[in-house]
């Protein structure tokens, strides 16, 4: 899956480059258009709680006994695209920047 997703952005590069300002407009608006949409239908089926829910609520449905395992499990996604970001200058920190980006998405 790494290399089609390599594969693709390489093509579209290379021979797509003419394609890409269409392509980033409609990549645009749809999200646009999207969000809107999003809203629209969280705010007609969406379950009204209340502000001392939403601010200083926690639940935990993970099945992890400790709420802080669950929480520093959950982040761990967040954070490994970006590991090589903040790490100190190495020789690969490009190489790690991207393996780890592609890695992330799969």
């Amino acid at each position: 899956m790494m290399w089609a997703i390599v594969a693709v952005t390489y093509i579209q590069n290379v021979w797509g480059i003419k394609l890409l300002p269409a392509l980033e407009l409609f990549s645009g608006v749809l999200h646009v258009v999207l969000w809107g949409v999003l809203v629209i239908v969280m705010l007609a089926i969406g379950r009204n709680a209340s502000a001392d829910f939403v601010f200083t609520g926690w639940v935990n449905e993970s099945g992890w006994g400790n709420s802080v395992v669950a929480w520093f499990i959950g982040l761990l996604p967040c954070v490994w695209c970006i590991v090589g970001m903040i790490s100190p200058p190495f020789p690969l920190l490009l190489k790690t920047c991207n393996v780890s980006k592609i890695s992330a998405v799969q």
